[in-house]
């Protein structure tokens, strides 16, 4: 395939993400440049580790950019540390923080696309300390972000609220935005279905581990929208978000620009993508 996209990922590294690296990893529709792993869930080392392990028949050859355990505002990011996981395998740590990697990246790309499922405090630095960091990014797909109710407080989404000021710089920035709120992709799950077919697979094994209500496939889903915007709805809207009293919500704001919100996909086309996925 001739003129391939450039693809960033800027990723939590939970069970969804490991089910759409699985994808992109395999998939011949772009080429992926770089990875920087968010500190949400994960220290880079620990991330670093287990893409090697989960991933080693996949011939992953790139370094992780390690991010930095705090947000735009010096904020500690909610961290959690992943458990029976002590190598460190520092060869693939990348010797430039995050915000300086990508901004490589972007540059030797010229133009790239960025799938992020943290928060934005990479992509926000990036944009803050390069000025002409927005010239080179086509598209950038976010996961994050609630208009009905909240998962970490009734009015914000966690992405959001570990870095609001990050999310409003992204925001208010030239980058065209895919935004995929959790009032979308929360309220589908794997289903018993395609984990009655698969049980054999390790992932489809961790899922079924989980509460019913839990088995979210949210990064799977915001990949599904990056190869096919054409199976959602999206509503344009102006967005703005609250840094200080209800910290992380997102208002609608008419005089920034537009960014697309996902609030509908075609869910039978989306389930026989991630069979795909899985098979």
């Amino acid at each position: 395939m001739a003129n391939k996209p450039f693809l960033f990922l800027d990723i939590n590294y939970k069970l969804d993400d490991r089910l759409m690296l699985s994808e992109v990893l395999e998939s011949e529709k772009f080429e992926l440049i770089g990875i920087s792993a968010n500190n949400r869930h994960y220290s880079s080392n620990d991330v670093a580790d287990r893409l090697l392990e989960d991933f080693f028949d996949y011939g992953i050859s790139m370094p992780i950019a390690k991010t930095n355990e705090l947000n735009i505002k010096d904020q500690k990011i909610i961290t959690t540390k992943l458990e029976n996981n002590d190598k460190k395998n520092k060869h693939y740590i990348e010797e430039d923080e995050a915000i300086d990697y990508i901004y490589k990246a972007a540059k030797d790309c010229e133009v790239m696309d960025i799938i992020t499922t943290g928060p934005l405090t990479t992509i926000a630095g990036a944009i803050e300390k390069y000025e002409d960091f927005t010239d080179y990014i086509n598209h950038i797909f976010i996961l994050g972000g609630a208009f009905l109710k909240g998962d970490v407080t009734n009015d914000a989404e966690i992405n959001i609220y570990n870095d609001p000021l990050a999310a409003d710089i992204v925001f208010r920035s030239n980058i065209d935005v895919f935004l995929l709120p959790i009032d979308l992709s929360n309220t589908i799950i794997l289903k018993d279905e395609i984990i009655a077919n698969h049980k054999e697979n390790s992932l489809i094994r961790e899922y079924m581990r989980l509460p019913e209500d839990q088995r979210y496939i949210s990064a799977a889903l915001l990949f599904y929208m990056y190869l096919t915007p054409e199976a959602f709805i999206f509503e344009e809207m102006g967005l703005k978000v609250d840094t200080k009293y209800q910290r992380g919500k997102l208002k609608e704001d008419n005089d920034r620009k537009k960014n697309l919100v996902a609030n509908k996909v075609n869910i039978d086309s989306f389930y026989e993508f991630v069979e795909s996925l899985i098979s």
